[in-house]
Order: structure tokens, then sequence, then C-alpha cells
């Protein structure tokens, strides 16, 4: 019998995927996501005695590739209809993870422009940390 996470199936695009992913597959975000967070934290230190609080993001290219990388994240892992369950609900987890980053982008664009305080950028990037985490 075949296990869920050695089954072998499809894509749209005639390639093989694999239910766990590969290496490289969640490697490289897991780097990019750890580098990001050690941005952050050193912005957070460098901010830590100032008496007005200062938003997490306030360059626009940034808050940008923010956006677009949970959107296309989001996109990637809309699974075909002729998956399996197990396939669909990991590829439900990994959008899950990528929602709460456009989301954060979103809420950083928000503060850029007035419409939210600066703290709300740092509630927003705990949210996605939080949901990633879990």
């Amino acid at each position: 019998m075949v296990q869920a996470h050695e089954m072998v199936m499809a894509s749209p695009g005639d390639a093989t995927h694999q239910v766990m992913g590969d290496f490289v597959g969640h490697w490289l975000p897991g780097v990019a996501l750890l580098f990001w967070a050690f941005v952050w934290l050193r912005r957070l230190r460098a901010n830590a005695g100032a008496n007005t609080p200062q938003p997490l993001e306030s360059s626009l290219p940034i808050i940008v590739v923010k956006i677009l990388v949970g959107v296309i994240g989001i996109a990637v892992h809309v699974p075909p209809a002729h998956w399996p369950e197990m396939s669909r609900a990991m590829a439900w987890q990994h959008q899950s993870m990528f929602g709460p980053i456009a989301l954060s982008g979103a809420v950083d664009l928000l503060e850029r422009r007035g419409h939210v305080g600066p703290r709300a950028t740092h509630t927003a990037l705990l949210f996605a940390f939080a949901i990633i985490v879990v």
C-alpha cells in the first residue's frame, strides 16, 4: 500500500509533484522567512528606545514584495480538482502560511498611507508568524 507521503501525481503541467515536496521547495522559503525575521528583529531592537512607535516596513518596494509573495504563494498552491484529499489539505496548509504574509504587507501599506497606526504593523507581523509557526 502506498503511503500519502510517497504518492506521486501529475500536476497540470505534466511535471510530477511529490506530496511532501522536495528539499529545495521547503529550504528556500524557509531560509527566506528566517532572513526576513532576522531583519525585522534587528529593526525592532534598533527602535526599542523610541518614544513614538515606528512601523516595521516603510519602504514601498519591500511592502510590494510582501504582498506579491503572499498572493503568488497562494495562487501557486491552489490544488487541481483531481488531487487526493491529503494533497489538497497540504496545499491548504501552504496557502494559510502565505495569506498572513500578504495581509501583513497590506497592513504595512495602510500604515504608510496613514489609515492605521504604526503598531498595527507589529500586530499583523505577530499574526503572520503565529500562523506560520502553528
